[in-house]
């Protein structure tokens, strides 16, 4: 397979169709054949820079089809033991017996050359410089001359050894469960939250007489005398909410129309979240034993006192000694029938929790309490008590329950362990994301800056249209980034609500300045109106409003290749003095919704269309994401559709309405001090695919921009020169930008100078003024912002930046410099 954009996101690895079978090298038929060229998108890939194949993460190599590597990438020598790539070009001299485990494994990757002469996800051994072995998923690209002939060939290689053992150890630990769960003497039946068998083992069917076919996917209460249906009815939702039944009745019915009764308990099992999974629960046919209890009732007052009372060990007492058990009992303290009876029951107990169960016995309690029990071996374990006074044989004795509480404390600690693990799992996922939205903001930035750039030039049509699809798609991979993160926000509840003033007009001319060009070339006609009864002015959270319509505008125009798009704002309700009800109106006559996916549509990504044809794109988060607000905001969203006719979304929203808005109050707000032109502008940026760009842009604004590659740089140049305003990134080396700026800070309040740090060297110890700093940085997360202006920065603007967003942050910045 040829670097292109799979490099990037590999695709999943797996088994290769032919990957069984081994026949003799197939090079010399593969040479024989005549194909097509190298196609000139494949020739781009390889001509890539040299440094990004160099630093790229995986191994990438090229090779002769007779064994000799041509070349590779530091990664690659590195993943097969050797100090460089140039030795590892030398010292290996024959592919098939020096890298692959198995010599036939590259005889059978040749046989897995598909249509497009690539193979994706070839799983083989492989062996390193030392000799040990590791798992491989290798995609490998054929490249021919003008004749046809194979040349070389081109791939990529991952170590993929801790995914291929884990998937071993998952397969072998549910190739063990499925034979205990099969073969287990006890019948066992798993439900689902209707109530419908899910899995069934050999037991279960072996006492019924069913076979699998019949019960699987049918409701459990389709096997239970009509008796005892409405008692299933009424016991599984308690079931479901407790988490857990022991010794609960039923009579089923068998396949041949006879019955038994059955005692049943179980456990519901539940995901991280602690939704409903499963249950897990075995039963025990109690007919026979029923049946000798029923018969002895009445002429043994000891079973009544046993039967009457709760499963588990049970004890009679009089004065403290057993008068009479039950097996329940023998089970769980490991003393047999004949050594109980006459025992003193303290002597069951630990030493630790007597004196708890001798006060509760003058006390005559009879709720029920833990305490620690004790074997016969002398093995502490939990027990949770409980007693009742009872009469038996004419006088009134004392019957304690003994319930071994083992297992639940296990489980207790198991999730107690399982929440901590999650927690940690939990932090380990924001700081993945924090990272990869660092990295990813990176180099948009510089294509999105260096576009910017290519697009004020002199271009062709062509060229201007390629510029401009190149624009769209890093600000396509930009929302969906900031879609993933929002998403990752809300779920975790970190998203917040900041509450401001804003300009009702000035959000519908957001809406209709963003989409109005796109509904023209598609000659689609958008119109945005507001009710005229609606205040100009409302309090709440601008961005997260704007997000909303912009999601359920673009969806919109997305589906919608004729007619129009209507947006309308109306007030629905108002507190004259206090607050109003906003009803937000996107009506188009786009292809419409089908009802059966309608109510899927605010689902993590769900997409309409699911085929590799499916005619739009999006990663199906935009929807749930306006879901999501609107909830956090306390509003509510609906949604009708027509298939062909068009779709219709609501969304109402809460809002304050400000104090004493007038006239004056409204232009005054309006007036913004312009930022004066010719700024003197200390950008301090390492990346040269961020400032280059930047640089050329600010400078084509009439700005001077003098570049620091790190923090130290920054400080140094501010001692040697005067600045109107601060570009600081975060993340550089030496000294980051939140350290630069506290010691910015600190010089300017007056703070004692560190200059006999030699890390700031030179910074003058008595600047002038307070000089704006704003973050321009690849970092945002939630809580990013508020952290870079607690350091001291003014203003903040993440990546990538665009050139009028830029614009309106230095106006800003000079503009409150000014106040």
């Amino acid at each position: 397979m040829l670097l292109s954009e799979n490099m990037a996101k590999p695709a999943a690895l797996g088994h290769s169709a032919c990957s069984q079978s081994v026949a003799p090298p197939p090079q010399e038929s593969l040479m024989s054949q005549k194909q097509a060229p190298e196609t000139p998108s494949t020739q781009a890939v390889f001509e890539a820079p040299h440094d990004i194949l160099m630093d790229a993460p995986i191994g990438i190599f090229t090779s002769t089809p007779e064994g000799r590597f041509l070349s590779v990438n530091p990664a690659m020598a590195g993943m097969y033991g050797y100090k460089s790539a140039q030795e590892m070009i030398e010292s290996v001299t024959d592919i098939t017996t020096m890298i692959y485990a198995d010599p036939a494994d590259r005889r059978r990757l040749f046989e897995c050359f598909d249509a497009s002469e690539t193979v994706k996800d070839f799983e083989a051994l492989h062996q390193r410089k030392d000799g040990s072995t590791f798992w491989t998923s290798e995609s490998v690209h054929l490249v021919r001359d003008e004749k046809g002939d194979i040349t070389r060939l081109h791939g990529f290689v991952t170590d993929f050894s801790p995914r291929k053992t884990a998937e071993q150890a998952k397969k072998e630990s549910e190739d063990r469960f499925r034979l205990m769960f099969t073969n287990a003497p006890m019948p066992y039946q798993s439900l689902d939250e209707q109530g419908n068998f899910l899995d069934i083992n050999q037991t279960f069917l072996d006492v019924l007489g069913y076979n699998r076919e019949e019960l699987v996917g049918k409701n459990f209460g389709d096997i239970l005398h009509p008796d005892w249906r409405d008692h299933f009815k009424e016991n599984f939702p308690k079931f479901k909410a407790v988490g857990e039944i022991l010794g609960v009745e039923f009579e089923m019915v068998k396949k041949d129309g006879s019955t038994i009764l059955v005692y049943f308990s179980g456990k519901i099992q539940r995901d991280d979240q602690g939704r409903f999974l499963r249950t897990h629960c075995i039963f025990q046919d109690v007919t026979g034993k029923k049946r000798v209890e029923e018969a002895l009732q009445e002429s043994e007052e000891r079973f009544k006192a046993l039967h009457n009372a709760s499963f588990g060990g049970i004890t009679i007492h009089d004065k403290g000694i057993i008068l009479e058990c039950n097996q329940g009992l023998s089970e769980i303290t490991e003393f047999s029938y004949d050594e109980l009876i006459g025992m003193d029951g303290l002597l069951l107990i630990a030493q630790q929790s007597r004196e708890l169960v001798m006060n509760n016995i003058i006390a005559g309690y009879e709720k029920p309490y833990e305490a620690f029990g004790v074997r016969k071996n002398g093995e502490e374990y939990p027990v949770r008590l409980e007693a009742r006074n009872i009469p038996y044989k004419g006088k009134l004795v004392r019957v304690v329950e003994f319930r071994d509480i083992t297992e639940r404390k296990q489980a207790e600690h198991a999730l107690l362990l399982a929440k901590e693990q999650a927690e940690t799992a939990n932090q380990a996922k924001s700081e993945f994301l924090a990272n990869m939205s660092h990295e990813i903001r990176t180099p948009i930035n510089g294509i999105v800056g260096m576009m910017q750039l290519l697009e004020a030039t002199t271009l062709n049509a062509d060229q201007r249209k390629y510029v401009q699809l190149c624009t769209s798609s890093a600000d396509r991979l930009t929302r969906l980034l900031s879609d993933i993160l929002d998403l990752s926000r809300v779920e975790a509840g970190k998203m917040t609500i900041h509450e401001a003033e804003f300009m009702v007009q000035e959000l519908a001319d957001s809406v209709s300045g963003l989409f109005t060009f796109n509904a023209r070339t598609k000659g689609v006609e958008l119109d945005c109106s507001i009710d005229p009864a609606l205040p100009p002015k409302l309090v709440g959270d601008e961005a997260r409003v704007r997000q909303i319509l912009f999601n359920l505008v673009g969806n919109a125009l997305k589906f919608t290749d004729k007619g129009h798009i209507r947006v309308e704002m109306t007030l629905l309700t108002s507190d004259r003095d206090e607050s109003a009800n906003v009803l937000f109106t996107i009506a188009d006559t786009g292809i419409g919704i089908p009802q059966d996916k309608a109510k899927y549509l605010f689902d993590p990504f769900f997409q309409v269309e699911e085929s590799y044809t499916r005619s739009f794109q999006g990663a199906g988060l935009g929807l749930v994401i306006v879901k999501r607000l609107v909830d956090l905001m306390g509003g509510k969203i609906s949604l009708a559709s027509t298939v062909g006719e068009g779709t219709t979304v609501q969304v109402l929203l809460p809002f304050k309405l400000p104090e004493g808005v007038g006239i004056a109050a409204e232009q005054g707000s309006k007036q913004v001090t312009k930022a004066k032109q010719n700024l003197r502008i200390l950008l301090a940026e390492d990346e040269p695919s961020s400032s280059f760009p930047a640089i050329k842009l600010l400078e084509r604004a009439g700005h001077t921009v003098t570049l620091a590659e790190d923090g130290q740089q920054a400080l140094d140049l501010l001692a040697a020169q005067d600045f109107d305003v601060i570009l600081m990134d975060v993340q550089m080396p030496v000294m980051n930008g939140v350290e630069a700026t506290r010691r910015i800070r600190s010089q300017e309040s007056g703070v004692k100078s560190q200059s006999s740090d030699p890390q700031v060297s030179g910074f003058s110890p008595q600047p002038s003024r307070r000089i704006p700093i704003i973050a321009l940085t690849a970092y945002a997360m939630l809580g990013d912002r508020e952290k870079f202006l607690e350091a001291g920065m003014d203003d903040y603007l993440g990546k990538p930046a665009k050139m009028e967003d830029l614009a309106k942050v230095l106006e800003r910045a000079v503009s409150n410099e000014k106040a």
